[in-house]
């Protein structure tokens, strides 16, 4: 099993060991393709050294002359003191001439012997130098040339490195590896197991953060929690005032319809007024009051009951969910905006520790309709829309149920 971080050094390995085979390459004084003019040059001249030597011919022709002049004396009448020193001038003549032919001929052999020993070197030489490998050839190169000739693999090698080493290449290339059962290279070979795949919850959890900062980035733009901050100081709080004897302690946040999931809320902002998290929380509408009231189109005021059995049946928790019920909140509010058009766009939704604490029952329509003003003044439901049209062209929206 070969992991990403072994996948990694390995790449950047061969990067490297590549790279400096390039310069040290480039770098030869010897340089195997300028010897190969000189190899011709040396083949050429043991040619010549081979073929028949003009001297050899003219000095048999010499050689012809004085035998044919000594032929003709001897057949000239004079005396015969004369004609006999006369003959024995070309006699001699002819020997040494004989001579000269015969060391002549025996030079010619041996030029004719050492030009085809020249030419047999000469000839292995040839075949040793070119053509000439890869690496031979890089040793001529430019640094422009050696760039251009090392692009498509740097190339390679920056996306196989990126690939390595960032979350979200590692999750596209285990994408296109689980297609394959296993990957062989050259003396490598990767095999897809649990060491290389990604597993759902990592994938998930990418995807969400991705979804998270689209999130903020929305809601900082459009100044929802600002917006929520002036509604509660301007509105919300004097209601309680006006109506109850102390305001109540509670928090306040907004659910929108989740980006990644369908049928989901996400939480779109920290809690008001103490600030604390909770941001960036996802939940089917199967779930909870929220959940309920999100399905039923409704908004409404309830308490958190102590019965698990209640609890399981009309909000869509485990039991072990019902039992944990209550510890935090006992009033919730959950107000559903609509965008101009009657569609759902998001839940104002509040809570609180003490019972009963946002007034009696007989105040829960005015509270829910001053909540609801409330957004609609301070352009907390239009900015709710508007974050929606910007969002939901990039929602996946994965499809958990079928």
């Amino acid at each position: 099993m070969l992991t990403a971080n072994r996948a990694f050094v390995l790449v950047l390995a061969g990067l490297l060991i590549a790279s400096t085979a390039a310069v040290v390459q480039a770098v030869r004084i010897v340089r195997p393709t300028e010897i190969l003019p000189g190899l011709a040059a040396i083949e050429g001249a043991t040619g010549q050294l081979s073929t028949a030597n003009g001297v050899g011919s003219a000095l048999k022709q010499t050689r012809a002359n004085v035998e044919a002049a000594a032929a003709e004396l001897a057949r000239m009448k004079a005396s015969p003191p004369m004609l006999a020193t006369a003959l024995q001038s070309l006699k001699a003549a002819d020997a040494s001439l004989g001579i000269a032919e015969s060391e002549l001929v025996q030079q010619a052999a041996k030029t004719t012997t050492i030009a085809a020993e020249v030419a047999g070197h000469v000839r292995i030489l040839r075949e040793q130098v070119g053509p000439p490998a890869t690496l031979d050839r890089l040793a001529g190169l430019t640094i422009k040339e050696l760039l251009i000739a090392f692009a498509w693999p740097l190339m390679a090698a920056a996306v196989v490195l990126y690939a390595l080493g960032t979350e979200q290449g590692r999750l596209q290339l285990s994408g296109f590896i689980k297609q394959f059962r296993s990957v062989k290279l050259p003396g490598l070979e990767f095999v897809v197991g649990d060491e290389l795949k990604q597993t759902a919850e990592e994938a998930f959890r990418f995807h969400r953060e991705q979804i998270k900062k689209q999130f903020d980035i929305g809601a900082q733009r459009q100044g929802v929690r600002e917006t929520v901050t002036r509604l509660l100081e301007n509105d919300i709080d004097p209601f309680f005032r006006a109506h109850l004897e102390d305001v109540p302690e509670y928090r306040c946040t907004v659910h929108v319809p989740d980006l990644l999931f369908a049928d989901s809320l996400y939480q779109l902002i920290d809690y008001v007024p103490s600030g604390a998290g909770a941001r960036g929380r996802a939940w089917s509408v199967r779930y909870g009051m929220m959940g309920k009231q999100w399905r039923l189109g409704k908004s409404a005021r309830d308490e958190v009951t102590s019965n698990v059995d209640d609890l399981i049946r009309d909000w869509g928790m485990t039991r072990s969910e019902a039992q944990g019920a209550g510890k935090r909140s006992n009033s919730l509010v959950c107000v559903i905006l609509r965008s101009q058009t009657g569609e759902p766009v998001g839940i104002f939704y509040m809570d609180a520790a003490k019972p009963c604490a946002f007034g009696p029952e007989d105040q829960t329509e005015n509270l829910l309709a001053e909540i609801e003003n409330a957004c609609l003044k301070h352009g907390l439901t239009d900015a709710l829309s508007r974050l929606q049209d910007d969002l939901r062209r990039q929602a996946p929206l994965i499809q958990i149920y079928g």
